[in-house]
């Protein structure tokens, strides 16, 4: 009888020691995949204030250019 309660218990440990290895190596997976997520963030983040940027010379450039047409009409 002994025997066979050492088994059981011997085959839940060893199930339950696979599913914490498996739950540790999910979550590994899921916080590199949010680092990698907050990396792309960043990185969109900084494209998108160069852009702006851009966008904004662009724009200066252009009053620039139309203030200059006006002015040259006077």
């Amino acid at each position: 009888m002994r025997k066979l309660f050492d088994e059981y218990e011997a085959e839940v440990s060893k199930r339950m020691n696979e599913d914490i290895h498996d739950r540790r190596d999910e979550l590994d997976r899921l916080l590199e995949q949010k680092e990698k997520e907050e990396y792309q963030r960043e990185a969109e983040i900084k494209r998108l204030k160069e852009l702006e940027n851009n966008v904004y010379s662009q724009w200066q450039s252009m009053e620039s250019g139309y203030e200059g047409l006006i002015g040259s009409k006077v």
